[in-house]
C-alpha cells in the first residue's frame, strides 16, 4: 500500500494565511510547509514569482497583442474585435483587456452611427433648404 502521508488531510502546511489562520495546502515532500510558505523555498519562490509578472507583462505588451488601425470605420472595428478574440484564444491577452476593448468598441461603433445620421440628415436639410427656395 503506497504511503500517502502528503495527502492526509492532518499533514497539511504548518504555515498561516495573512489572516493567521492554518494553510489547507499540501506540505512539500521533505517539508512541514507548502510551496509558498516554506522559509528554506524563498529564493525559489521569489524567482518563479518574477518570472510569472515578467511572462504576464510580455504577453500583455502591444507588440504581442492587436495591430492597431484608425477606428474612424466601422470595417477596422470589425478587424480589432476579430482579432481580440484570436488574441484571448491563443493566450496572448487576459479577459479584462478583451471586456474593455469590446465595451470601447461598442461606444465607437454607436459613435460612428451617430456621425453617420448627423451627415445624412445634413445633407437632407440641404436639400429641403434648397426646395424651399426654388
Amino acid at each position: 500500500m503506497k504511503n500517502n502521508k502528503n495527502k492526509n488531510s492532518s499533514n497539511r502546511c504548518n504555515g498561516k494565511t495573512s489572516k493567521g489562520v492554518r494553510c489547507k495546502g499540501y506540505p512539500t515532500v521533505g517539508s512541514e510547509y507548502c510551496f509558498f510558505h516554506d522559509p528554506k523555498k524563498k529564493n525559489t519562490r521569489r524567482k518563479a514569482q518574477q518570472k510569472g509578472g515578467k511572462t504576464k507583462i510580455d504577453n500583455l505588451s502591444p507588440t504581442n497583442e492587436i495591430e492597431f488601425t484608425s477606428l474612424i470605420e466601422s470595417e477596422n472595428v470589425r478587424k480589432l474585435l476579430s482579432d481580440t478574440i484570436h488574441q484571448l484564444l491563443m493566450g496572448n491577452i487576459d479577459d479584462k483587456k478583451c471586456r474593455t476593448i469590446g465595451y470601447l468598441a461598442q461606444v465607437t461603433l454607436k459613435s460612428i452611427e451617430l456621425a453617420t445620421v448627423e451627415k445624412r440628415l445634413t445633407e437632407v436639410e440641404s436639400i429641403i433648404d434648397k426646395m424651399e427656395f426654388n
